[in-house]
């Protein structure tokens, strides 16, 4: 950007959720969750249900992981739920070598819109849905497909918003990450069904789970009350009301500095926006 360019920002501003915002790249951002990810990996975990509300951008061109679990220690083993440059959701397992590497098929997830995605692991065959839809999947590796954290012995870590691994965080999420739960264990119930999978996206969220993250202002774990596995923030990452309007006008336009001219109003449920740099 440069002084004086002026970018001119409209999109709609009933879809707004509580959320918090991700500034992509090579920034180091990330919300770590490790104790549970030591505790899932401490549990042999077989099955289990990741699920998330997101929202990127256009001007992303490097995957970018919603949950993962690492080893401080090891830069092969790892799980990730994340979304590739293709717009793909891509889950996969490596223990020194890929055990599974499964995508969906076809692109699903679009710039300046919420999603909600769940990755569910029945100890069988992992599914993914998208806004309650089980997507077509598409495998690169089927070693064991199968698999969710039992191999995963040395797993002390787990991060939302980017993949931290071997003391490095890379495939930093850009846009906004919202309502994230976990369910995992042993038994069957921790994979949810596709009806649960409906009821989670509709607000209703199955019982059981292991970890449910609001983000509506805080980062604590509200599965059980307890806080058990509350999260830290690592970077710049801050709480937002997150909608097309506003993802638009931050990833659009980047975010507005002192001297910038702002204006913004609303019609009929549709933000609209002048920004002027002056930097």
């Amino acid at each position: 950007m440069a002084t004086s360019d002026i970018y001119t920002i409209a999109g709609d501003v009933f879809q707004t959720k509580r959320a918090l915002r991700f500034l992509g790249g090579n920034v180091d951002d990330g919300v770590t969750v490790n104790a549970l990810g030591a505790a899932i990996c401490a549990g042999n975990h077989t099955t289990g249900t990741i699920t998330a509300w997101v929202m990127i951008p256009n001007n992303y061109t490097a995957a970018m992981c919603i949950f993962s679990a690492g080893d401080n220690n090891v830069a092969t083993e790892y799980m990730k739920f994340s979304i590739t440059t293709a717009g793909k959701l891509q889950f996969m397992i490596v223990d020194g070598t890929t055990r599974v590497d499964v995508s969906t098929t076809n692109k699903v997830i679009y710039p300046w819109r919420w999603y909600h995605v769940a990755i569910v692991q029945d100890g069988v065959a992992p599914k993914i849905y998208v806004n309650g839809v089980s997507q077509a999947l598409t495998y690169a590796t089927t070693t064991e497909i199968g698999q969710w954290f039992d191999d995963l012995d040395g797993i002390d870590n787990a991060c939302i918003g980017a993949l931290y691994s071997n003391n490095a965080y890379t495939e930093e999420f850009m846009g906004y990450i919202t309502d994230v739960d976990v369910w995992s264990g042993t038994t069957s119930a921790n994979a949810l069904t596709a009806e649960q999978v409906i009821q989670d996206m509709s607000g209703y969220h199955p019982t059981g789970a292991l970890a449910d993250y609001e983000f509506d202002g805080d980062l604590l774990d509200k599965a059980t009350g307890a806080g058990t596995y509350t999260g830290t923030i690592v970077g710049a990452i801050i709480y937002c009301d997150a909608n097309e309007f506003a993802c638009r006008l931050t990833f659009g336009a980047g975010i507005p500095v002192t001297a910038d001219n702002v204006s913004i109003t609303v019609s009929n449920g549709v933000g609209y926006a002048i920004v002027i740099q002056q930097a």
